[in-house]
């Protein structure tokens, strides 16, 4: 018989908490959030609420857009506004998140109600118009679509 002493498991560090157990907290408070987010910045919640939490993986947050809403991406993901949404999830959630914005290709096939949104690179290329540019700077706007 053999008399070795068994020595019971170390115990395990705290697990963080599973990316499917966030997820599912995150959209348990999203409403929340986007309240918050209103009383702070009315006109970002409208962005805010046409995206969809979507995954949470290693401490990131992917919020997910169609790419017709790619002004609504855009503008969260401007450094003041997407500090706010990080520190209204923080507060929520009890710790550190952050967050990320996607736009997500309409799937092959898929057809739009109405006439699409101008492709990004449109956009883009309609931007370095010196003309544009004057009248964003002055009226603090952005383009969204691009009509021919």
């Amino acid at each position: 018989m053999d008399n070795k002493a068994v020595k019971p498991p170390a115990p395990a560090a705290a697990p963080a908490p599973k990316a499917e157990e966030m997820l599912a907290r995150v959209r348990g408070v999203w409403q929340e959030v986007l309240d918050r987010v209103a009383v702070v910045r009315p006109i970002l919640k409208s962005c805010l609420i046409e995206g969809t939490p979507v995954s949470f993986e290693e401490g990131v947050l992917r919020i997910e857009f169609p790419e017709e809403r790619a002004y609504h991406c855009d503008s969260l993901d401007h450094a003041g506004n997407k500090g706010l949404v990080k520190r209204v999830l923080c507060e929520r959630l009890g710790h550190e998140v952050n967050v990320r914005f996607a736009l997500v290709p309409k799937a092959a096939g898929a057809e739009a109600a109405g006439r699409p949104a101008a492709p990004r690179k449109e956009i883009q290329n309609i931007k370095k118009n010196p003309l544009i540019q004057s009248a964003l700077e002055m009226f603090k706007a952005q383009v969204v679509d691009v009509k021919r």
